[in-house]
C-alpha cells in the first residue's frame, strides 16, 4: 500500500508539473507579447523624439533671435523718445523766446504815437514838395 501512496503521490507531483509547465509557458508567452510591446512603445518614442528635438532646437533658436530683435527695437524706441523730449525741449525753449520777442515788438508798436508820425509825414511832405517840383523841372 506505501507503494500505491508513493506511486500515487508521483502521479500527483507529475500532474502538478505539467499544470505547472502549462502555466510557465503562457508566463513566458505574455512576457514576450510583453517585451515586443515594450520594444514597440520605446522605438516610437525614440523616433518621436529624433523628429521633436531638431524642430525644437530650430524653434528656440528663431524664438531667441526674436527677442534679440525685440530688445534692439526696445532699445531704439527708448533712444527715439529721448531724442523727441530733447526737440520738444528746444521747441518750448523756442517758442518761449519768441513769444517774448513778440511781446517787445508790440510793446514797440504800441509806444508809437500814430497822430505825431501822420503829423511828421504831413510836414515831410510840405518840405519836399517844393523842392520835388523843382527838381522835376531838371527832367
Amino acid at each position: 500500500m506505501e507503494e500505491k501512496n508513493i506511486k500515487t503521490l508521483i502521479d500527483d507531483i507529475r500532474e502538478q508539473n505539467e499544470i505547472e509547465r502549462t502555466y510557465l509557458k503562457k508566463q513566458l508567452n505574455m512576457m514576450k507579447a510583453l517585451m515586443f510591446a515594450m520594444a514597440g512603445i520605446f522605438l516610437v518614442l525614440l523616433i518621436s523624439v529624433s523628429v521633436l528635438v531638431p524642430k525644437l532646437v530650430v524653434t528656440l533658436d528663431n524664438a531667441n533671435v526674436a527677442l534679440e530683435q525685440i530688445s534692439y527695437m526696445a532699445e531704439q524706441i527708448v533712444f527715439t523718445a529721448e531724442k523727441v523730449d530733447e526737440v520738444l525741449g528746444s521747441a518750448k525753449i523756442l517758442v518761449e523766446e519768441s513769444g517774448e520777442g513778440i511781446t517787445q515788438a508790440l510793446e514797440n508798436m504800441n509806444s508809437i504815437d500814430f497822430e505825431k508820425l501822420n503829423q511828421s509825414i504831413d510836414d515831410f511832405n510840405k518840405v519836399i514838395s517844393p523842392l520835388s517840383s523843382f527838381f522835376g523841372r531838371f527832367r
